[in-house]
């Protein structure tokens, strides 16, 4: 699954430590080090289907969304039925070409394991925190794990690929349109710091670069330590 790749790598770690407060950056230094190896207004409709929930209340002190609050998130972030795998997402069986197609998508997922109105968070749910499970393992790891983020940048590459220059929500060129999305996304980071601002204006830069920096600032936004953190 490649997805330009490079880029999103880069904006990755740029919004985990320089869109977050100081406490924000302390918290994820220390999950890394574990490791091994004006804002839009939501839509009434979105605004009910968007789950709160108390993490330090459940007694677990989960570090990472679990995919109830995963979802909630991404659709309160960039609106609802951004989720869907479509065909135009799936490589060719023979894999010789990938040739870009409307609005300069490309082919991503390997179609072994996709197809096509797959609901990539239902697909990528073992590799997630799945709550609803029944039972904590470690499969579904409740930190910040490779498994889990290389999930969340395929959920991301998805979101970004279903993502329309007609969509608001997935408005983001140049700094304050950029700040604004960040601000829906992130609602636990305060926006109003120097550093969510140089995040915001790295970000927004490479959004502006037409159909293409807008999916790889979506696909990275999502698939960010922040957003996975974030509540």
């Amino acid at each position: 699954m490649i997805f330009r790749v490079s880029i999103v790598k880069l904006l990755v770690f740029t919004i985990a430590f320089v869109g977050c407060s100081r406490d924000d950056r302390a918290k994820i230094t220390s999950l890394v080090k574990k490791k091994p190896g004006s804002t839009p207004a939501v839509s009434p409709v979105a605004e009910e289907r968007i789950v709160q929930r108390d993490i330090s209340s459940s007694g677990a002190g989960f570090q990472v969304k679990d995919v109830m609050l995963l979802r909630s998130s991404v659709e309160s972030c960039v609106g609802p039925d951004m989720l869907k795998v479509t065909t135009d997402m799936l490589m060719p069986d023979n894999l010789s070409s990938t040739p870009k197609g409307a609005d300069g998508r490309i082919r991503f997922l390997l179609p072994i394991q996709y197809a096509s109105n797959d609901d990539i968070i239902d697909k990528e749910r073992g590799n997630l925190l799945d709550l609803e499970a029944g039972s904590r393992t470690s499969v579904s790891a409740d930190g910040l794990t490779d498994t889990y983020l290389r999930s969340l940048e395929t959920i991301g590459n998805v979101v970004a690929h279903n993502c329309a220059p007609n969509n608001p929500n997935c408005s983001c060129a140049g700094k304050e349109q950029a700040l604004a999305m960040m601000t829906r996304c992130l609602p636990g980071i305060n926006p109003n710091t120097i550093e969510m601002t140089e995040s915001a204006a790295l970000l927004g830069a490479i959004c502006a670069e037409g159909v293409d920096g807008m999916r790889t600032a979506v696909a990275s936004l999502i698939a960010s330590y922040a957003f996975a953190l974030a509540r």
